[in-house]
């Protein structure tokens, strides 16, 4: 793998975005064992969602931050297992429980990724003709967009977005999807 990979990755990282699925996961984890409501697939699914939503920019960034934000439910669950592990009346073993939790994980992040996909896709610009010829400047990162006023080039306007991001000049929304 390259450095470039990895620095892609980093910077598809949303710390916000990730915190709030994962609380919002482990929140909804002790309201659905207090009151038995609600399977876990729409939570991860929901999580995932949210993550992506807030993380917002390209696909991909829903996806990770999907992924990661999705796995706060999953998480709470196995680690209450392995908490109460000794105490269980059937012994298990601990390889069983490593496979089963790594499965879950994967299962539950798939799902959030998923979720994820799907909220920074509707969060996303969409061009629906009203703004043929218009010219914008786009961030790399989270996906903002910024349409420039008649008069107005993309020179008057530092390379960066307040999110850290690098602005990309467009005269077509739609050539910022992927």
């Amino acid at each position: 793998m390259d450095r470039d990979f990895f620095a892609d990755f980093k910077n598809s990282l949303s710390l916000k975005a990730i915190l709030i699925g994962l609380i919002i996961g482990v929140i909804f984890f002790l309201i659905v064992k207090r009151y038995d409501i609600l399977s876990p697939t729409p939570i991860v699914f929901g999580c995932g969602f949210i993550s992506g939503y807030i993380a917002g920019g390209k696909s991909k960034n829903g996806i990770i931050n999907g992924f990661i934000g999705s796995l706060g439910y999953p998480l709470t669950l196995q680690s209450l297992f392995f908490i109460y592990y000794p105490y269980l009346p059937i012994k298990i073993p601990i390889f069983t429980l490593i496979v089963n939790t790594t499965i879950i994980l994967i299962v539950c992040g798939l799902i959030g990724a998923l979720g994820g996909l799907i909220g920074v896709n509707i969060k996303k610009p969409r061009n629906n003709g009203n703004n043929a010829g218009q010219k914008h400047l786009v961030c790399d990162k989270c996906g903002g967009y910024y349409e420039l006023q008649l008069g107005e080039s993309p020179e008057d306007f530092t390379d960066k977005c307040e999110c850290g991001g690098n602005l990309k000049y467009v005269q077509d929304l739609n050539d910022t999807d992927e």
